[in-house]
């Protein structure tokens, strides 16, 4: 049998909720964590949650996430360096999507992983405080296109 990988991160198994607004499961997951970069994360979801009123939160993944008219934003805590958050339209794939075309990210906050998903990661709180507000120019960007997306018939 392989070894178990360790890892520097861990929080205390939380039970998966139901539905997409479980703000209580998020911080039981955050009150559990070990992470160096704990206070980053937190700071990263106060801004995501405070960015938009429909922003929503729960556990997906085994991580926290963000809902807005879908799951759209996850938290990466296994980055090699810093805090890590994918920005998506669920697990799927969408081929078809020409997001990659349409976010404006004059700062380069950006790394397209595909037309639909990209990554931001801040290395420290000094690093996010310092692109606080291009991100939520992001965050607000991405909401927009989850809500169009959510009235395409």
């Amino acid at each position: 049998m392989p070894a178990k990988r360790k890892s520097s991160t861990t929080a205390a198994s939380v039970p998966q909720p139901v539905g997409h607004d479980n703000t209580g499961a998020v911080t039981a997951f955050l009150g559990s964590l070990k992470h160096p970069l704990k206070p980053l994360v937190e700071t990263i979801r106060a801004t995501i949650l405070e960015t938009d009123s429909g922003i929503t939160e729960g556990i997906k993944w085994n991580t926290a996430s963000f809902y807005c008219h879908g799951w759209f934003a996850t938290i990466n805590l296994r980055a090699k360096k810093g805090v890590q958050l994918v920005l998506h339209h669920g697990a799927k794939v969408r081929d078809e999507s020409t997001l990659s075309e349409t976010i404006v990210d004059p700062s380069k906050l950006l790394t397209w992983l595909a037309k639909d998903r990209t990554a931001v990661t801040f290395i420290n709180a000094e690093d996010f405080q310092s692109r606080r507000a291009a991100f939520q120019k992001i965050i607000k960007q991405w909401v927009q296109h989850q809500a169009g997306l959510a009235k395409a018939p």
